[in-house]
């Protein structure tokens, strides 16, 4: 009265296998070349327009704006001086109401990034900018 089902009616055995992976080196070859193609077609945003307009400097890599990391500096206050200073703080936090708004919190650190890294290299950027302006403009 009931057949009984057999694995190979269920497909069982094709559950286990990516379908839409090719089987073959030379089909993902195909699939990287197509895909770096369709990159390489695509209209350049307007940053890597920018700098690929600078010209090869011989400015080395630690010195130009995006090959340059952020550097920690060793902090020149002592953890003494430090409370010293947060006590300080604490006292006119106490003592003047207007103060209070401008309190910083902080904690210490031994090793910290200086705030003006940013600024400084943001504007030997615009400078490189400006001089490869005044010889495309000229």
């Amino acid at each position: 009265m009931f057949d009984r089902f057999v694995p190979s009616d269920l497909m069982t055995s094709h559950w286990d296998n990516d379908c839409d992976k090719p089987k073959t080196d030379f089909k993902k070859a195909r699939i990287i070349q197509r895909a770096f193609r369709q990159f390489q077609e695509k209209e350049l945003s307007n940053a890597r327009l920018a700098r690929n307009s600078l010209p090869n400097d011989n400015t080395p890599d630690d010195r130009k704006f995006l090959g340059l990391t952020r550097y920690k500096v060793k902090n020149s206050q002592t953890r003494e001086q430090f409370n010293q200073w947060h006590t300080k703080w604490i006292e006119i936090y106490k003592t003047d109401y207007m103060m209070r708004s401008s309190i910083i919190i902080r904690q210490y650190e031994e090793y910290y990034i200086p705030v003006n890294w940013i600024s400084s290299k943001k504007s030997q950027l615009q400078i490189r900018f400006q001089k490869r302006l005044l010889k495309i403009g000229a």
